[in-house]
């Protein structure tokens, strides 16, 4: 085989597969902060995936707006289907099951999902943003935690954030493949209402 070519294609695929895994100092320099995003843009918008792992396993597309500290997220699943809709704001989370028709408080989430005591939804409108939460330190005995990231505008982005809680046997891991910082405002309480009626 000639050398050249495998160098080459050595490359390609590296380039093609590499991604940064960011570190706490390297996120910390990032020169965008979530209040600075929030200053300049009035949303933000995107598609990603979620993935639970542990006892009932489960993965799902989804897409979000996000305005201030609050987030709106509709799940779809396989079959293309909107299947549930999270209902994210400073302190507080409200899941809504359109395939069941039935809706979950906060509190039922985290029965469900405990190690999301640890995680507030806040942190995780950061992370849709592309912010790494502020303080995830107090996390560390509970749960670990890492973050992939590529950059963008000269600014350092979060691209995906696994946490993962042993005691629970639980990981959540969060991948965005589409984000946008937009200059236009959205009403994301009209969304969640017109859902619900």
């Amino acid at each position: 085989m000639n050398i050249k070519f495998f160098i080459i294609t050595l490359f390609f695929i590296n380039g093609c597969i590499y991604k940064k895994n960011i570190y706490n100092e390297d996120l910390a320099k990032n020169s965008r902060s979530y209040f600075n995003l929030n200053q300049t843009y009035l949303s933000c918008s995107g598609r990603g995936e979620i993935q639970v792992k542990g006892i009932t396993p489960w993965k799902l597309n989804f897409r979000y707006i996000s305005q201030r500290d609050s987030s709106f997220i509709q799940f779809i699943d396989i079959l293309g289907r909107k299947s549930m809709l999270l209902w994210l704001t400073d302190d507080s989370l409200v899941a809504l099951n359109l395939l069941e028709n039935k809706k979950y408080n906060h509190y039922q989430v985290i029965d469900t999902f405990p190690f999301l005591n640890h995680i507030s939804p806040k942190d995780i409108t950061k992370i849709l943003w592309g912010i790494k939460p502020d303080n995830p330190n107090n996390l560390r005995n509970i749960i670990s935690y890492s973050f992939n990231s590529e950059p963008l505008d000269n600014n350092i982005f979060i691209t995906s954030a696994i946490f993962k809680n042993e005691e629970y046997d639980q990981s959540l891991i969060i991948n965005i493949y589409n984000r946008e910082h937009n200059l236009r405002s959205v009403d994301i309480d009209t969304h969640w209402e017109l859902i619900q009626s």
